[in-house]
Formats: C-alpha cells, structure tokens, sequence
C-alpha cells in the first residue's frame, strides 16, 4: 500500500476515534446561593402544606370516628327495637275526667286501647272554671 493511501486510512481511523456524543447524566451540582434560598423556600412551604395535610387528616379520621359511633349507636337502637318487637314513640292520648264520678281515663287515639282508669288525685279533684 502507498504511503498516501495509508494516510488516508489512518486519518479515518483517527476521525473515527473523535466522534463526540452529548448525553445528559444526573450528577452532583453545586447550588449557588439563589437556587440555595430557593430550595430552603420551597422546604418551608412543603413542611407547612405537609402540617396542614396531617392537621385535616385528624379532622377527618375524627370526623368518622363520630359518624361511626353515631351509626353504632343507631344500630344499637334498633337492634332493641327489632329483639324487643315495641318502641317508645308519641302517640296522642285522650284523658277524660269524670269529676262527679271521681274517675279519670286514659286511652290512645291510635288504637283506642285504654291505657289508665283511676280515681282522682286530690289536687285533680277541682273541676275547671268554665
């Protein structure tokens, strides 16, 4: 081979060996004293949102803490109600008193069940003023 065309090729072979490749790579920097204050901003910021997200946290686990006990209660309520097979509710009640009779009465509207027959109490024993 020729002196010039081994020129040649070595000249390739070195222009070869300068190819350049640009990449991005993560490495250590260090901050400047702008992107350092920033930084420290950013880290007051985050711990306050983080306080706040914790505060509302416990407000809202106390928050259904109460809307469970609630329903627990509820629950309990009408497990009674369904065991005993009766609730306590109002109901509207005549009374009749009988003065000359010395006899009062009770009954319900709803069923008309009576629910007291009994003399009169003595402070009950005054008739009305009409």
């Amino acid at each position: 081979m020729s002196k010039q065309k081994q020129e040649v090729k070595e000249a390739q072979e070195e222009k070869e060996k300068e190819k350049i490749i640009e990449s991005t790579e993560a490495l250590k920097c260090q901050l400047t004293k702008e992107e350092f204050n920033e930084r420290a901003k950013k880290l007051a910021e985050t711990l306050d949102d983080l306080r706040q997200a914790e505060a509302e946290r416990k407000a809202a686990v106390e928050q259904f803490k109460n809307k469970i006990a609630s329903l627990e209660a509820q629950a309990a309520h009408l497990a009674n109600v369904v065991r005993n097979g009766w609730e306590i509710r109002p109901v509207v009640v005549e009374t009749t008193i009988y003065y000359k009779r010395n006899l009062l009465f009770k009954k319900r509207l709803d069923t008309q069940e009576q629910l007291e027959r009994r003399e009169l109490r003595p402070e009950e024993r005054q008739m009305e003023l009409v």
